[in-house]
């Protein structure tokens, strides 16, 4: 396999629920010895964030998990990201359909329809919350990001 495998993971401000998407990501890919497969990034569909690092209780949240977001600055989504990412990994259908909106090609699926464990269709926006709440939207991303990376090594024959 020459060309890597581009994920995108979606939210509204890109500093809560999809940096730590690529965190997770990004760190189970290492763990199975198969990041060189993978661009992985992470925006969101607003730029109120522009160039801010993820909210601090979502770092706080992966560093437990030995996870760094230290180096992800929050980004809005353009139109040479719906061109050029493989796949974007949406965290809710509102996200979903502000692509689907767009009217271009473009392959766009919610994490959570791959999650194994949790059953629901949006991942839970934890910003107005409590650490409770960043606790519990990192549990059900993580769930949704292995059956993502399941899935993807299925798809494009990936062993580690």
């Amino acid at each position: 396999m020459t060309k890597k495998i581009n994920i995108l993971f979606l939210c509204t401000g890109n500093i809560c629920r999809s940096p730590t998407a690529e965190g997770i990501f990004r760190k189970k890919v290492e763990e199975e010895n198969i990041e060189k497969f993978f661009f992985i990034d992470s925006a969101g569909t607003h730029g109120y964030h522009d160039g801010e690092a993820p909210d601090l209780r979502s770092q706080k949240e992966c560093r437990k998990n030995n996870i760094d977001l230290s180096k992800i600055k929050s980004r809005k989504l353009n139109n040479e990201d719906i061109k050029n990412f493989d796949y974007i990994i949406a965290m809710d259908r509102n996200h979903y359909n502000f692509i689907m909106k767009k009217k271009q090609k473009v392959n766009c699926s919610l994490l959570m329809t791959y999650a194994k464990k949790t059953n629901i269709t949006d991942v839970p926006d934890p910003y107005y919350g409590s650490e409770k709440n960043f606790f519990e939207t990192f549990k059900i991303i993580n769930d949704g990001i292995v059956g993502l990376i399941k899935e993807l090594k299925k798809i494009h024959h990936i062993e580690g």
